[in-house]
């Protein structure tokens, strides 16, 4: 009996292995149809180191040639609420007066872009951002930014954010 358990032991147990070594099994081939998220599901952001130095160069230049006190309204849009734009009074880096800034229902659409350094704050962190695309604008006298848009998802709908400052020298 003890030598039918070993022979059904061994026959469960023991296969006949071929002197040829077996082949490792190929690997998959790539079908990029299947294996490749769509466009827009994947980030890919631009290079944004020309951006960076024009950022920094102007803001260098904002610096030294900036009004003292001046008026700046900032405007969001998007496919959102807009809401009502930053409306701000600023003497040399100190917030006199602001309004708005916040949507229909109350709630605020940060960040505070209520001075022109928080221009240059956002403008930099869009562009250290993983958004595939941003772009920014400056004025030709003061080089503040005057346009900064934002694109989190390129070939993606309804994701796009763009502000829009003015300034008044008073």
């Amino acid at each position: 009996m003890a030598v039918i358990a070993v022979v059904i032991v061994c026959l469960a147990g023991c296969r006949f292995e071929s002197t040829n070594p077996q082949l490792p099994p190929r690997p998959l081939e790539r079908n990029t149809h299947t294996l490749s998220l769509p466009r827009n599901r994947r980030h890919q952001p631009s290079d944004r180191t020309k951006l960076l130095g024009q950022l920094e160069a102007a803001n260098a230049h904002w610096n030294r040639e900036g009004p003292m006190t001046y008026e700046l309204t900032v405007s969001l849009r998007c496919f959102c609420d807009p809401g009502v734009p930053f409306v701000s009074r600023v003497t040399g880096v100190t917030l006199v007066r602001s309004t708005g800034g916040y949507r229909r229902d109350g709630r605020s659409w940060g960040p505070s872009l209520r001075t022109v350094q928080l221009l240059f704050s956002e403008a930099r962190r869009a562009i250290y951002s993983d958004a595939d695309e941003v772009e920014v604008e400056f004025d030709p006298r003061f080089r503040y930014p005057t346009r900064i848009w934002i694109d989190d998802w390129r070939d993606s709908t309804d994701d796009e954010l763009e502000w829009i400052a003015t300034l008044q020298v008073l």
